[in-house]
């Protein structure tokens, strides 16, 4: 018969693991931020960085951006002291400024937040809580100010929590806004709002237990509060940047289903989309909220007088509607509240006996464990930024004309490689202003009138769209105004049709391909979109987009042994979901069922949403046609109806299902 394990030996096997969870944690971290420090954002924050390193002067917004707008609404480079860190951090090597400042960052932050945790919790499971946080916030550790303004904010509730045994600290507290204003300008209303709270709960407290001693402190902190205000005005655009947060919010607010966890939640559907970034990420900060909150209002209506020893952390609840509402305040919302959170689990855990906690730690470690194993053999894909280098080459090299739109994804690298140019700063301004073509990505009412009317007033004559955003790029290739001139998986790049030579447009446009058609071209001239493509390959060999769009239309020319030799021309590690799917219709087409499904299936691996549904159908059409297995086509075919599809998508497939003789009604 076995003894019972010692307490030593609990506490020895509850440090082990709790370090094998903490390894882990790090060594993910550094394998998420390593594999992906380049957000959406990051390259426009380079370009100012490297703006004000060349021309020792801090940008405006009619510097870099050739968009009109109110000067109330106008763009200000508020983290103008960041984005020089951030620029010189990444130049010499992303993988160096990772480990030169991101990493050193999330390490400060970690360390500051050991420091709040409450004296009651043990080394051990100040190793485990301390992974809650940095599990939460990985998909947000990426060269972008909001990085900065963790450290500081722990900082500052580092210095309001223990200013009574030294009431000197509190003249760091005009430091760190001072700090803010010229790193995170955007967010100063943070530290501010923060700070009112702490001395209006230290007034409360004074109240209740005051000495003259205290009362002399107290005078002290609340001049903290007009000092650091006027320490704030330091900055490039002194009031400007308070009035910047007010338009902030009514960016974000109006943006809420984008920007909000719960709008970034509510873009996980059945199918898990691995490229979505940080969905998993999204789902475990939530739980820790739910469960944050389940444990503090147990205690508040349980024993609300023992929250009294916490009401300084208490605070830190200010953070909870900042991440709902923006889901960029999830790094700082996870830190900050850790601490409050270490102790309500405590107290939480302390209202049952010794033995369910025992057998609970035990319990959530190997689920920890298992959790962070997952994580690391199957992470989910970050999404890495948008990066046209094709399309700025041949911007620079055929000179073409200013001004260029360019949509938000794409707007930053343009910044950074194209300085001479000016663009589309940011899409703030355009969201607040009359004159939005940003609002104009989604085709409604009479939209092409709209944009050209708006085109014109404000001279645009390049254009740089994404084709994942809206309609642009599609309405773009109807139009007879503009041509196309280079596209790959990212973005199109066109020209106004008037701006330019026509002996130009005959050697540089390509006439044939079509954004608005699912081929990419009419049928009935696939001969001459042939003949244009081959011509385009050769310019461009590495183009896997045209070349794929080149095997297309050798497939429906039934012309298969060309087809063969473009796919051959692709290296195998440069294959993408739609490099899969188009050799897979193939194959599918040669009556080659094995091969097809095959590819299909290394297609579907992607989960790249925009078009996964595409390709359920398509295995569908394979199941049904190529194998005459009835029972798996309809799961397919079921499975592409659950999706968001048109009215006029979900007809075609009821129409093709009768084909095939599948009932799906019943």
């Amino acid at each position: 018969m076995s003894l019972p394990p010692t307490p030593q030996n609990n506490i020895r096997i509850h440090f082990v693991y709790s370090l094998l969870v903490a390894l882990l944690t790090f060594f993910i971290a550094f394998r998420s931020i390593l594999s992906t420090p380049i957000s959406i954002d990051s390259y426009s924050h380079f370009a100012i960085g490297q703006y004000v390193l060349t021309t020792h002067t801090i940008p405006h917004h009619t510097d870099i951006s050739f968009k009109k707008t109110d000067p109330s609404l106008e763009w200000i480079s508020h983290s103008w002291a960041s984005d020089v860190l951030l620029y010189i951090a990444q130049k010499p090597q992303q993988a160096f400024g990772v480990l030169l400042l991101v990493i050193p960052l999330l390490f400060l932050s970690v360390y500051l937040t050991m420091l709040l945790l409450p004296k009651v919790v043990s080394t051990s499971e100040r190793l485990l809580y301390l992974c809650i946080p940095i599990i939460c916030s990985l998909s947000f550790w990426r060269f972008h100010p909001f990085l900065f303004i963790v450290p500081l904010q722990l900082t500052l509730m580092k210095l309001t929590a223990g200013w009574r045994q030294n009431p000197k600290q509190l003249f760091a507290i005009p430091l760190i806004f001072f700090l803010w204003a010229n790193i995170s300008g955007g967010t100063i209303a943070i530290p501010a709002l923060y700070l009112v709270l702490s001395v209006a709960l230290e007034l409360i407290l004074y109240r209740m237990d005051h000495t003259k001693k205290q009362l002399h402190q107290i005078k002290i902190l609340i001049l903290i509060l007009p000092i650091s205000f006027i320490t704030s005005m330091i900055n490039p655009y002194g009031i400007r940047i308070w009035i910047y947060t007010l338009t902030t919010i009514a960016v974000v607010t109006q943006n809420k289903a984008f920007s909000s966890l719960i709008g970034a939640i509510n873009t996980i559907n059945q199918t898990y989309n691995k490229q979505q970034f940080s969905s998993l990420y999204l789902i475990i900060f939530s739980v820790y909220v739910v469960i944050f909150l389940v444990s503090f209002l147990s205690i508040l209506f349980k024993r609300p007088a023992s929250l009294l020893s916490q009401a300084r952390n208490i605070l830190s609840l200010l953070f909870l509607p900042l991440a709902f509402f923006w889901v960029r305040f999830i790094p700082l919302t996870a830190f900050a509240t850790l601490p409050l959170f270490a102790w309500c689990i405590k107290n939480s855990l302390a209202q049952l006996s010794l033995q369910t906690r025992t057998r609970m730690s035990y319990m959530a470690i190997p689920v920890s464990v298992i959790t962070l194993v997952w994580i690391l053999c199957y992470p989910p894909a970050l999404a890495a930024p948008k990066i046209p280098t094709g399309h700025v080459t041949i911007i620079r090299t055929l000179s073409l004309p200013a001004n260029i739109l360019t949509t938000y994804d794409l707007t930053g690298y343009t910044l950074y490689s194209l300085p001479e140019y000016k663009s589309m700063l940011d899409a703030q301004d355009d969201l607040l202003n009359d004159e939005s073509l940003i609002s104009f990505y989604q085709p409604v009412g009479n939209f092409f009138q709209n944009f050209k009317a708006i085109g014109d007033k404000l001279s645009v004559q390049t254009a740089l769209v994404s084709r994942d955003i809206g309609g642009l790029s599609a309405t773009l290739s109807e139009s007879d105004t503009w041509d196309l001139l280079y596209i790959d998986y990212d973005a199109a790049l066109y020209v106004e049709h008037n701006s330019v030579e026509d002996t130009f447009l005959q050697t540089n446009a390509m006439h044939t391909l079509r954004l608005d058609t699912n081929l990419g071209f009419d049928p009935t001239n696939s001969a001459s979109a042939a003949a244009e493509l081959e011509r385009f390959t050769m310019r461009y060999p590495t183009n896997t987009l045209l070349l794929g769009q080149l095997a297309t239309i050798y497939r429906i020319n039934k012309q298969f042994d060309l087809a063969e030799k473009v796919f051959q021309k692709i290296p195998t590690n440069t294959w993408n979901f739609s490099l899969f799917t188009e050799y897979g219709r193939l194959n599918a087409a040669q009556g080659k069922c094995i091969i097809a499904e095959d590819n299909f299936l290394k297609a579907l691996s992607y989960r790249n949403e925009k078009n996964y549904s595409r390709t359920v159908l398509d295995m569908a059409v394979l199941y049904a046609g190529c194998f005459n297995d009835t029972k798996k086509a309809r799961h397919f075919f079921l499975r592409y109806n659950s999706f968001l599809i048109t009215t006029a998508e979900r007809e075609k497939l009821h129409m093709l299902t009768k084909q095939f003789g599948i009932d799906m009604d019943n």
